[in-house]
């Protein structure tokens, strides 16, 4: 939004300047410096920007002389409190103390001075639920935010000037980019969805989000447009008319003819459409806006049974609403039928369940979670794999290929993907992997789902009516990368080479029937002969913690086959940044065990960060890679056996 030192002086998060905020999410309480810096300035007759610089850093407050010093210590030797904590901790101290050991006479006291009154509702509460009462009263968190809000963030006049050619897909001189940058209610409209909320009108979902550009209004004929819609098709497309708008006020939402640009509303009965990250435009020729891109990957799970099965369709609805609400989740059904929930981690699947509750009302059991894994190859085919087909006529002969390293994580951040320019993708893989540049421009397809981390090339010469199986093999490439041959799970970084074809010369022969489990078959044959192994997810931990717990929260990533990669040494702190990687597998518990372990000054931060092959071979007894192998296939109902090459061929 801004450039050079500008952005640098303008973006910088400082609490001296009051876009930082101390705060309790539990209790809904929260004040910035400034709040504070404000009241003692009257009472000290100071400047409120001398008191901000007073009250955070090296600044202490000498109460026998009444005068600030930088030096901690006074000149009769006693240690001096920071002016931060004498001034704002200890009160908030006081008050919290006074609450918990419901000292009423002393809390009195303290609220006088504050100007707080309590009803007599309030003051036979429990506490815990006093203090809540307190503090949302003395510090409430909206009037913070509502602060920082109108005094750190640009208005939308002003932001939408500058971030319009990092908002809008379409040219930047066109009608609509003009109207995005001076956000015109006067022009076409342009609103982009960011979240999908639960409402209690008929179980619908409210969409909100913001009007970057014109005005809409109820009833009015908009084009709903998806994240997937490419500019010019009306595929990704639907039109329909806007049934009604709402402003959120508070915890309410207030019923209004229109919004102009500017302003973020919601829009009532849509969600059979509308999902986060679409565009509702008024115009044809109106672009959609950038969607927003979720570093998140579904890696943990579990599995919901619904307790009486007429509530069967509420649940599978319930998960389709909750997935539309929190983008991070997502639901599958599998072969038995269980419905999938999947999450980035265990208490966000302890969320997710809670928030599944409130959306169905019916009794269901969740399972425990366990860890997706991933299938890949470590070396090339030993040899070229042939099938045949049901009817003996057909042959397919196929080769698996490991990716080079980094080409499976430039796909999945979509730098490269299935809809790129054949000559500029077939140019970044000859540069970059080393791929022949012939090759690249004959790529069949991505997957999973085609746009997923493994590919499928068709590397023969000379060999007729290819084009005409060319959908039949893309079919058996797509199930086979959904579902590899060792545990049913999803394969990554594997290249599948065609390097020959023999077919019936009569299509009636050669038709998907035939082709399909042929070329399945053919696939899983590759991967078993190039040494196929199991991925795991890794997360990368952060953890800060004092000197003397840093011995203990190695131990116990050690214990976790996990691995510490950096230390970093805060000296004028006393502190230590400890990072690691931990597979997601052990993870199971690793947070309530650090902060056991260390009374709970450490919380661990894990961010999902690779996929990396574990050690061993799967078919080895008593090995890990084993164990889990066995465990998968045994959950998912599939034989015991680990599957053998002679199985395919």
């Amino acid at each position: 939004m801004y450039s050079g030192l500008d952005a640098v002086e303008k973006t910088f998060l400082s609490v001296k300047k009051g876009n930082v905020a101390f705060s309790s999410g539990l209790q809904g309480w929260g004040f910035t410096l400034s709040k504070f810096a404000r009241i003692y300035a009257i009472k000290f007759g100071v400047d409120e920007a001398k008191m901000i610089d007073r009250l955070w850093g090296n600044s202490y407050y000498d109460s026998a002389n009444k005068r600030w010093t930088s030096n901690p210590i006074s000149a009769s030797g006693e240690h001096l409190p920071r002016g931060f904590c004498k001034f704002i901790l200890e009160p908030i101290s006081q008050i919290c103390n006074a609450c918990m050991q419901n000292d009423m006479e002393k809390l009195d006291k303290y609220l006088a001075v504050l100007g707080i009154t309590l009803t007599s509702q309030d003051r036979d509460l429990q506490p815990k639920y006093l203090l809540k009462c307190v503090m949302q009263k003395w510090l409430p968190i909206s009037d913070t935010i509502l602060s920082m809000i109108v005094h750190h963030i640009p208005s939308p006049n002003h932001a939408q000037y500058h971030r319009v050619q990092n908002l809008y897909t379409g040219p930047m001189d066109d009608d609509t980019a003009k109207s995005i940058r001076m956000c015109d209610p006067e022009g076409p409209l342009v609103m982009y969805i960011s979240k999908m909320v639960p409402s209690s009108y008929r179980d619908r979902l409210l969409a909100f989000g913001r009007v970057f550009s014109g005005t809409i209004f109820a009833g009015q004929k908009v084009r709903i447009l998806s994240s997937k819609y490419e500019f010019g098709k009306m595929k990704d497309v639907v039109i329909k008319n806007i049934p009604g708008l709402g402003m959120p006020m508070g915890r309410s939402v207030e019923s209004v003819e229109s919004v102009p640009a500017g302003n973020i509303c919601a829009v009532f009965a849509m969600d059979s459409h509308v999902v986060a990250t679409t565009t509702l435009t008024s115009e044809e020729h109106s672009h959609p806006l950038v969607s927003i891109k979720t570093s998140v990957h579904p890696i943990m799970e579990v599995s919901v049974e619904i307790k009486h099965p007429a509530d069967l369709p509420r649940l599978i609805e319930g998960l389709r609403r909750l997935c539309k609400v929190d983008p991070s989740v997502q639901s599958r059904t599998d072969d038995t039928g269980m419905q999938m929930l999947c999450g980035v981690g265990e208490h966000h699947l302890r969320a997710s369940i809670s928030e599944l509750e409130s959306l169905v009302n019916v009794p269901f059991i969740a399972s425990d979670p366990f860890v997706r894994f991933k299938e890949t190859v470590i070396s090339e085919s030993s040899h070229v794999c042939m099938t045949k087909s049901p009817n003996k006529h057909n042959r397919i002969y196929v080769t698996a290929v490991p990716f080079a390293d980094g080409l499976a994580d430039a796909i999945e951040s979509g730098i490269i993907n299935h809809s790129d320019d054949p000559k500029v993708r077939g140019q970044l893989l000859s540069e970059k992997y080393d791929w022949d540049l012939l090759e690249t421009k004959r790529i069949w397809s991505f997957g999973p789902s085609n746009n997923g981390p493994n590919l499928c090339v068709d590397v023969t010469h000379g060999v007729c009516y290819m084009n005409e199986i060319r959908d039949s093999v893309c079919a058996a490439f797509q199930w086979t990368t959904l579902e590899g041959a060792l545990t049913g799970e999803n394969m990554r970084g594997i290249r599948f080479n065609i390097h020959d074809v023999v077919l019936h010369s009569d299509a009636i022969h050669r038709g998907g029937g035939q082709i399909i489990p042929t070329a399945r078959r053919a696939f899983y044959a590759a991967q078993i002969a190039s040494e196929t192994r199991l991925m795991e997810p890794i997360y990368l931990v952060e953890m800060l913690c004092r000197g003397n717990d840093v011995k203990t929260i190695i131990n116990i990533i050690n214990t976790r086959r996990g691995q510490v990669i950096e230390q970093i040494q805060k000296p004028e702190r006393s502190i230590v940044i400890v990072k690691a990687h931990l597979p997601v597998v052990e993870s199971m518990g690793f947070c309530d065990q650090v902060r056991a372990e260390t009374l709970g000054h450490v919380f661990p931060q894990c961010v999902f960060d690779h996929w990396n092959i574990m050690a061993g071979n799967p078919w080895q007894e008593g090995g890990t890679q084993f164990r889990i192998a066995s465990e998968i296939r045994k959950r998912k109902g599939m034989s015991p056996e680990l599957p053998i090459l002679s199985n395919y061929e």
